[in-house]
């Protein structure tokens, strides 16, 4: 899952790069786009290299994208809530900037081993 280490670094990068360097938004927001293409098409594959049952598969994928787009609707009342609370995009910039390192932490964690379909028992 090389992929989505190097995309999400690169996401972080980029979301620090907008706190730290907002004079350069363009290259970040080009990289957050580049950062997103990869990882989205990679991240729907996930379901099937842990799961070998096309049941099984499709139960996973519903929790991975139903859970993922509720806690991702989140994101811009929460955002908005905090910038209107400082008074300034910063903090929500910050926060994105520990949610991109969370994706990271995670998208490291990620091994062969921790992915590997567990043995399907035969009926």
């Amino acid at each position: 899952r090389a992929y989505l280490v190097v995309s999400a670094a690169v996401l972080l990068a980029a979301e620090v790069g907008f706190v730290v360097a907002p004079g350069a938004a363009w290259l970040w927001a080009v990289s957050v786009g580049v950062a997103i293409g990869v990882m989205l098409p990679v991240q729907f594959t996930l379901p099937l290299d842990v799961e070998e049952d096309p049941e099984r598969v499709a139960v996973l994928a519903a929790l991975m994208l139903g859970a993922g787009y509720v806690l991702s609707s989140t994101g811009p009342s929460a955002l908005g809530l905090l910038r209107d609370a400082s008074g300034s995009f910063a903090a929500s910039l910050w926060l994105l900037v520990v949610a991109g390192a969370a994706l990271l932490a995670v998208s490291a964690l990620l091994s062969a081993e921790r992915l590997a379909r567990p043995p399907v028992p035969e009926p």
